[in-house]
């Protein structure tokens, strides 16, 4: 039995990684490979063939304590054979490139495509953040360092693992169990509804979005989104309650899901499980997995500049293509979350990872 003890955080979106994990735990210990979930430094944690560290758990230390958790993972890299970081954050960036000569394998849940792109720095640490500065010249008011891996050899380190979309907290009655999970010992296991494509939907577009950034690189897309969707169509983007937020995305033939911190967030899968077409900035530039990004058949893709973002509504709800996209991607979800076959394949990945 391979034993991997996970060194993580009780932050949400650690939750949403890790939440496979323990939903297939029987399946994974059938499969050789057995999880413990730690969430402090002490001498059990070293009882293990395999430690992984989740990046969220050096966000417990202050900027200037980082040298101390440095040395702790150097610490814990001599007492075990494999010592593996994964990257919680919701870019494809490398936020932490000196962790890289430290471990054995770099995990993040969206891997940019050209991996060379990691040698170079961008503006803001988003490869989007960069382009925006680049082309359009948005400026932060505060910019911050730019970050980027100094050693070439290190990009082999850099692997794929999964994104939040397994997180099983996407709708009212999931994150209601999750929070209950807090405070009882509930077993784990998909409770999202899907609510089918093709029912009767009076709202051609839905974008309860914030833009609340404190970097203006970060928020210009979706400030021009909302701008466009105000001025073309109309839209209020104000916000609602979580009940009717849901209620309004049922009843939603398209709904844009701008990048926010990263190019994947929450409301991708939120729009999804409702039923509504998702639109996003074009995707093609990454890795991830589950993949329910392919364009203009699980998503609705337009260009970052935007030019094409009006006319791409106009015609998917014109032609009602829509239906299609949004059926498109809750049947790839369906699969991940309720079929064997898709439960396989996250326990073939993680054999992958921790073989």
């Amino acid at each position: 039995m391979e034993k991997i003890n996970i060194l993580t955080t009780n932050n949400f979106k650690s939750k949403l990684y890790f939440f496979p994990l323990r939903m297939h735990s029987k399946m994974l210990r059938e499969a050789g490979l057995s999880f413990h979930f730690h969430y402090r430094l002490s001498p059990k944690l070293y009882e293990a063939n395999q430690i992984a560290i989740d990046q969220k758990f050096l966000k417990l230390y202050r900027k200037e304590e980082k040298n101390k958790m440095f040395d702790s993972i150097i610490k814990i890299r001599e007492r075990c054979e494999k010592l593996l970081w994964f990257d919680t954050t919701a870019s494809t960036s490398i936020l932490e490139p000196e962790i890289l000569p430290l471990v054995s394998n770099y995990y993040k849940g969206l891997v940019l495509k050209n991996l060379n792109s990691y040698l170079k720095p961008f503006y803001s640490n988003r490869i989007f953040s960069d382009y925006y500065h680049k082309i359009v010249g948005i400026k932060d008011n505060d910019p911050i360092e730019s970050l980027y891996v100094k050693s070439k050899p290190d990009l082999s380190k850099i692997k794929l693992f999964w994104n939040y979309s397994l997180g099983g907290s996407f709708g009212i009655k999931a994150k209601i169990l999750n929070r209950l999970r807090e405070y009882l010992p509930l077993p784990y296991f998909y409770s999202i509804k899907l609510t089918p494509s093709e029912i009767q939907r009076p709202f051609d577009i839905s974008c309860r979005i914030s833009c609340k950034y404190e970097r203006e690189s970060i928020r210009f897309q979706r400030e021009k989104i909302i701008k466009i969707l105000k001025s073309k169509f109309q839209l209020n983007s104000s916000p609602l309650s979580l009940y009717k937020y849901f209620k309004e995305l049922r009843q939603t033939k398209i709904s844009p899901s701008p990048f926010g911190w990263g190019e994947i967030n929450y409301r991708d899968f939120e729009v999804i499980t409702c039923g509504a077409a998702l639109m996003k900035p074009s995707m093609e530039h990454i890795h991830t997995w589950p993949d329910f990004y392919i364009k203009d058949k699980t998503y609705i893709s337009h260009n970052w500049d935007l030019n094409d973002f009006e006319e791409k509504i106009s015609y998917f709800l014109i032609n009602r293509n829509y239906s299609e996209i949004a059926n498109n991607a809750q049947n790839l979800y369906r699969k991940y979350l309720y079929s064997k076959k898709g439960h396989d394949e996250f326990i073939e990945r993680a054999i992958q990872i921790f073989s």
